[in-house]
């Protein structure tokens, strides 16, 4: 494998993000891959809700649960005629959905949206799992 030099130009072809049909209950959506600004909207939510501890270091995680509900609302949308642009979905109407439904249309954004979520996210999303588990959620690893 030849290594990528960095002046290389870069290609851009296919601009069209990927999109995914979905059915909940009886209406039709459309998921489509985040675009730039979801993918901040997003990471502005993880910064929001997540504070760096000086003296210790540690990343202290908050509020970080709307930060899927927010960037599935920015990327959802309801067809309502195949023949037209489908509606954007409201943030209400995605916080109206069972939390499985939820759950599984962040995990096929993230499939879909290769630059959605940054080591950084992963990261805070970790603690926060371990902080819910009653593990420490912290990045100190002195004895």
């Amino acid at each position: 494998m030849s290594e990528q030099n960095p002046t290389d130009e870069m290609v851009f072809d296919d601009l069209a993000p990927i999109e995914v049909p979905i059915t909940i209950g009886k209406k039709k959506y459309v998921l489509r891959e985040a675009l730039a600004d979801a993918c901040i909207k997003y990471r502005n939510a993880i910064s929001k809700g997540s504070t760096h501890d000086r003296d210790s270091g540690k990343v202290i995680v908050g509020e970080i649960a709307n930060a899927e509900p927010i960037v599935v609302a920015a990327c959802l949308f309801q067809v309502f005629d195949p023949n037209k642009p489908p509606r954007p979905v409201l943030m209400s109407e995605v916080l109206g959905f069972k939390g499985e439904v939820l759950k599984k249309l962040f995990d096929r954004l993230v499939l879909i949206s290769p630059g959605l979520v940054t080591n950084n996210e992963d990261d805070a999303k970790k603690q926060a799992d371990a902080t819910k588990n009653g593990q420490s959620a912290g990045t100190d690893t002195s004895a």
